[in-house]
């Protein structure tokens, strides 16, 4: 039951999120601050607020315990990507929809013309999110388990084996990989 709240959470808050960017995308020059920016605002800031936990917590459900720092980093590490490829996106968008127009015209309605535009695309991309969040798998899938190929350190916790190929290296080590999450290294005789 706590799975489909937090679904239900996700995809409230990027439609909420959504709803405040489409009324943000009709803004005109010269419209007032309450009701044009504040409220649309207050709307996008509650829907991405509503959603932050649930991403979290959908990237970091899989990891075990001893990789949950590696999650926690790859999706901050994809957050902070996404939203620089984002903003360079929307940029594009909004530049590319009157590419010379504020040499001769107004400068007001151009911009707004095209931040209206690119507001518009982060509109369908959250949709598109919303969507995606409703027909994901609710558990995460598990690695399946291979019979007879499993090492298992003393300091791992968890189900997952570990497959250790020697290394034809001058250090002496076995490279041993796990399942789902990385790279560690262990001594030869422990390889064995």
């Amino acid at each position: 039951m706590a799975r489909l709240e937090v679904r239900r959470q996700l995809v409230a808050g990027l439609l909420l999120a959504a709803g405040g960017l489409a009324w943000l995308a009709g803004l005109a020059p010269g419209d007032g601050f309450w009701s044009s920016l504040f409220w649309p605002e207050l709307l996008t800031g509650t829907g991405m607020g509503l959603s932050f936990v649930p991403i979290a917590l959908g990237a970091t459900a899989g990891a075990p315990p001893q990789h949950a720092g590696l999650a926690s980093g790859l999706l901050i590490t994809t957050c902070q990507m996404g939203g620089a490829i984002g903003l360079a996106a929307t940029a594009a968008v909004a530049a590319a929809v009157h590419p010379g127009s504020a040499a001769r015209v107004a400068v007001a309605p151009a911009l707004t013309s095209g931040y209206d535009h690119a507001l518009g695309a982060c509109v369908g991309v959250l949709v598109a999110r919303a969507l995606a969040a409703l027909f994901y798998p609710a558990r995460p899938k598990r690695a399946p388990v291979l019979a007879g190929e499993g090492f298992r350190s003393s300091t791992e916790a968890g189900p997952s084996p570990i497959r250790c190929v020697p290394l034809t290296s001058t250090s002496g080590s076995a490279r041993c990989q796990l399942d789902r999450w990385g790279v560690s290294t262990v001594s030869p005789e422990r390889a064995l």
